[in-house]
């Protein structure tokens, strides 16, 4: 340390343009010296140099792993043991956005199909940026460090609930909506995404006056793996300290969206043939089945005798009356699947629901995907309200 020290010090008493750091070495009092012997270029010589080229990502596959060794991974360790009781200061920087705003205003007059937004230069730079710097594109793993062969930028818009994240990625040359393959949510998890919700446990959290002292910032969390215990689908997700931009905004749960993808991940089939729908009406597909089910349940509900409500009973889930499955009919319905969802936010009291919060997909049958088309099923979501927050559980035993 007193070397290096040393070393700065001469460095910028002798007014050095390069600094000389590298991945893997370090800078010393004998490096300065011998920068400083060197016979330095003249103005007009150093302005006809060629720009150094930029450093890009291999190509060949999506990463790489390169071992840690046990000095890195002692420094690792004492950087993580002191989050907590150092200081934490943020730095920034201002720029001169004038280049840009031109180049965007010239873009607008070429046309609608060249319009950018300053989050697309941004996001364009900085994807270049990482491109041209793989140390710093790179996960943590532990025993070694994972170097990406491929650029993800992923941005955060603030809608009135919630905070959505769009992965952007691609080759040097052009940034296209892409996918985030990396293990987010450990092994038991897909390790692809279309997107990650940040869910700021808007009702379960101290933020919200209405929850008192009963925020447990693990309601709809808890909801959803309880759900995947009981042999169901259901949405992972984790536990994060957020910051964007440099500014803490609190305790947040990364969580996959149960929508096509998600469906197709964990179920089968591809996202473009199911439908998916919620409070607010279809997000993915369309509502068809939706309503032919709607349709056969009010037939079950209605039906005059056993004998036809059986039948319809049967008929929604694509049987016979006598159960067996009929090849001519679909299936619009998984019943256990709305059995163990129902026996979830019953028991758990959740007073924020059936009226929203909800979610149902079904896989389409269809020529093209070679899967069976499955019945609705219902997947848990943003089940805050539940576990004692808005009404008491209680149980009252009879006779």
């Amino acid at each position: 340390m007193v070397g290096l020290t040393i070393a700065i010090r001469i460095h910028l008493l002798r007014g050095l343009d390069d600094y000389g750091f590298r991945i893997g070495g370090r800078i010393i009092k004998k490096d300065i010296e011998s920068a400083v012997k060197a016979p330095a270029a003249s103005g007009r010589a150093a302005a006809a140099a060629p720009k150094k080229a930029p450093r890009f990502i291999s190509r060949e596959g999506d990463y790489q792993d390169i071992p840690n060794t046990m000095i890195r991974k002692t420094i690792a360790k004492r950087l993580a043991e002191s989050i907590g009781p150092v200081p934490t200061y943020y730095l920034t920087a201002e720029f001169d956005a004038g280049r840009a705003a031109d180049m965007r205003a010239q873009l607008k007059e070429l046309g609608d199909d060249y319009k950018v937004s300053f989050n697309d230069i941004v996001i364009k730079a900085v994807a270049n940026a990482l491109s041209e710097h793989p140390e710093v594109n790179a996960w943590w793993m532990g025993e070694g460090i994972r170097y990406f062969n491929r650029v993800h930028v992923a941005m955060a818009v603030a809608i009135p609930v919630t905070l959505l994240v769009g992965i952007a990625g691609g080759s040097l040359n052009a940034l296209m909506i892409s996918r985030l393959n990396f293990p987010l949510f450990g092994n038991d998890a897909t390790d692809s995404f279309d997107s990650v919700t940040l869910r700021a446990d808007a009702n379960d959290g101290w933020q919200w006056s209405g929850a008192g002292g009963e925020a447990l910032y693990a309601r709809d969390m808890w909801s959803r793996m309880a759900l995947r215990d009981m042999g169901q689908p259901a949405s992972d997700g984790s536990r994060v300290h957020l910051y964007v931009n440099g500014v803490y905004w609190g305790l947040y749960n990364p969580s996959e969206r149960p929508d096509a993808a998600f469906a197709a991940d964990y179920i089968g089939g591809s996202k473009d043939d199911w439908d998916v729908l919620n409070q607010d009406g279809v997000t993915d597909g369309n509502g068809t089945a939706w309503n032919t089910m709607l349709s056969l349940a009010d037939a079950v509900a209605t039906a005059p005798t056993e004998a036809e409500r059986t039948a319809a009973y049967q008929r929604i889930q694509g049987n016979n009356p006598d159960g067996t499955d009929n090849p001519a009919y679909q299936d619009y319905l998984d019943v256990d699947s709305l059995i163990d969802y129902m026996l979830l936010n019953i028991f758990t009291g959740n007073a924020d629901w059936p009226h929203r919060n909800w979610y149902a997909g079904r896989l389409r049958a269809d020529d093209g995907v070679g899967t069976e088309a499955t019945g609705f099923k219902f997947f848990s979501w943003d089940a805050e309200s539940a576990l004692d927050l808005l009404e008491k559980l209680s149980a009252q035993l009879g006779h």
